[in-house]
């Protein structure tokens, strides 16, 4: 785990921003670390469809998120309303709501597009207090060793968070300008820390390069290959 310094006193709104390589170990990791405030998570609606699952989720801090495909639109949009407004409630009362821009989780090293529905909750927090305290935006990165085989390891690491409240004149005007902007900079952030390889049609080559003679050159580097920040870097080179 790295990078705890970086992360805001519990009582700050915080928004945590993340990669999606695993289903349940990136929220659980995540848990594990940041035991001194109530955690609250967005999973998608499916799994809230049994009454006793959904009272037990929900006082987990988990909240349902509604997709195009698995719901009638209209469903999606109102839902989605009162999940946006319970995650932007327990901002404002300086809890922390993690989310995975991606809105989807793969078992590849690699970084897809980053919706803006965060965004959405964060400055949607602010103006319930009248912009007149910070929100901040965490970047969390989530790199393992292997994505198949049991007892392999994990990585957990938090960036320098991004404060909203010199945003916030702006926003007042141009919401989806900021929004775009500040997707860009938070996407930039987590793609710095993690293993993203953009080349998909050529994915299974240029990963079988670098488990095999990614040991080597990181060798060659001076590093341990067995130490996964340390290979993370020299695999990032490669």
């Amino acid at each position: 785990v790295l990078g705890l310094e970086n992360v805001p006193v519990n009582g700050t709104p915080v928004v945590v921003v993340a990669n999606h390589q695993n289903c349940l170990n990136d929220p659980l990791c995540v848990c594990l670390q940041l035991t001194d405030r109530r955690m609250n998570f967005l999973a998608r609606a499916n799994v809230f469809k049994n009454p006793v699952a959904n009272k037990a989720l929900r006082a987990m801090g988990l909240l349902p998120a509604y997709r195009m495909g698995y719901e009638h639109f209209s469903e999606v949009s109102k839902k989605n309303q009162e999940t946006l407004s319970a995650a932007c409630e327990a901002l404002t009362d300086g809890e922390t709501v993690m989310l995975y821009p991606e809105a989807g989780h793969q078992d590849k090293r690699w970084l897809g597009t980053f919706k803006l529905g965060y965004l959405r909750i964060a400055f949607g927090a602010a103006e319930k207090m009248d912009f007149k305290k910070d929100v901040m935006i965490l970047p969390s990165c989530n790199h393992y060793s292997n994505y198949f085989h049991a007892r392999t390891e994990m990585m957990l690491k938090f960036g320098k968070p991004i404060s909203l409240m010199p945003y916030y004149e702006r926003y007042k005007s141009k919401p989806r300008t900021v929004w775009r902007e500040v997707n860009a900079e938070m996407r930039r952030r987590v793609d710095d820390m993690m293993l993203n390889i953009t080349d998909l049609d050529n994915y299974d080559a240029i990963d079988y390069i670098r488990e095999t003679y990614g040991v080597r050159y990181a060798r060659r580097r001076g590093v341990n290959p067995r130490v996964l920040p340390e290979r993370l870097i020299t695999d990032k080179e490669l």
